[in-house]
């Protein structure tokens, strides 16, 4: 085995690992983020988030 050939063992075994990672994470973080604000800004007012976050 040559040392290229081993490289792009790795490099790809690591972009597989990367896509995995970042499905996950979409999948147990991001995805419950945006229902929570979506929830948010549909059963919070406006003008109770402006009045508690001090905005003019």
């Amino acid at each position: 085995m040559n040392i290229l050939s081993f490289l792009t063992d790795l490099l790809y075994s690591g972009l597989g690992n990367l896509a995995s990672y970042l499905a996950a994470h979409v999948l147990l973080c991001l995805l419950p983020a945006f229902y929570i604000a979506g929830a948010m800004t549909a059963l919070i007012p406006k003008e109770t988030v402006t009045r508690f976050l001090g905005v003019v």
